[in-house]
């Protein structure tokens, strides 16, 4: 999908709208890691993973999408709320606290919407923060959220709370 939103308007060779953009911070690169079956360390051995083919896989296609496909720009740190706001990114992924951000650098320009991350060859993968425990006020079910809350922070829980958390919200923002 990425290759068919990346336009080159001018025939000039560079694109002036890119069909994805994925920050390279470490908790995007996390999920594209664990949807093609790698991690970044094993928790039985307390050793690294990151030449785990998996992981290389991952990471190789993190390098493509802006190398070998041009489908992503490389931006500077902070700015890429402008390059979705001004459209030269058709996709962006971010968190779901993102969206605040995008809605202020949008404003009524187009009309934008989101989607769930893209699955990989392995798994759809996630990555879940702290907003992501956050209880709305006015929630239409915060009883159940706050027991939820409760339940996976007991003591005993780190690691169930782990898994549950593992299927949590992770977004694609696009633009309509």
């Amino acid at each position: 999908m990425a290759k068919k939103l990346t336009k080159d308007v001018d025939g000039d060779g560079r694109p002036e709208q890119y069909g994805f953009y994925l920050d390279p911070q470490p908790w995007p690169l996390y999920w594209v890691i664990r949807s093609y079956g790698g991690e970044l360390f094993d928790p039985a051995t307390k050793k690294a993973t990151l030449l785990d083919p998996r992981t290389v896989k991952a990471l190789q296609f993190v390098a493509d999408l802006i190398q070998k496909w041009v489908v992503q720009p490389v931006v500077a740190p902070g700015e890429f709320y402008q390059v979705f706001a001004n459209q030269q990114v058709a996709m962006i992924h971010g968190l779901n606290d993102d969206a605040f951000g995008w809605d202020e650098a949008i404003g009524d320009k187009f009309a934008w919407g989101i989607a769930p991350s893209p699955k990989g060859p392995v798994k759809r993968a996630q990555f879940v923060g702290g907003s992501a425990l956050a209880i709305p006020k006015g929630a239409k079910y915060s009883d159940i959220a706050y027991e939820l809350t409760l339940r996976n922070f007991y003591k005993d829980s780190p690691k169930e709370w782990c898994c549950i958390i593992r299927g949590g919200i992770d977004l694609c923002f696009f633009s309509k």
